[in-house]
């Protein structure tokens, strides 16, 4: 993946929830520093194939990639958080619970997200303000 200039946070184009957190993120963002790309872009399956080498599982729902480092589950939702700015930062609380604790919740939300939320046919399509956000590959 070619070198974004900011954390990329990436989604899974067909979960309603996934989109809805983006759209989430954008409008509450206080200083606009995440750049979001999906899961099935050329640099989302990198992604993929980075953590799936890594922890032997392949990831399906959510990826942040920061300061070289690829962070999912609800590590990810964590730190994305925190990378909202503003009061989002208070999420640093969660991290006094352990992720052996946090993960199965994450698992359990990730694995029903169709089911509950559902899932579209066509992807989020960035445009005015947002489109500069969503990461561009080369």
């Amino acid at each position: 993946m070619a070198q974004p200039t900011g954390p990329v946070l990436f989604f899974d184009a067909d979960c309603i929830l996934c989109n809805r957190s983006v759209v989430f993120i954008l409008k509450n963002s206080a200083n606009n520093a995440i750049q979001f790309a999906t899961l099935q872009s050329k640099a989302g399956k990198t992604a993929i194939a980075a953590l799936a080498n890594t922890y032997n599982r392949q990831p399906d729902s959510l990826i942040l990639w920061h300061k070289n480092n690829y962070y999912q589950r609800a590590d990810a939702v964590i730190r994305t958080a925190i990378l909202m700015g503003g009061i989002w930062k208070i999420a640093v609380l969660f991290k006094i619970f352990p992720l052996f604790v946090l993960n199965p919740i994450y698992r359990l939300i990730s694995r029903y997200r169709y089911a509950w939320w559902g899932k579209q046919e066509a992807c989020l399509l960035p445009n005015g303000p947002w489109a500069g956000r969503f990461y561009k590959e080369v």
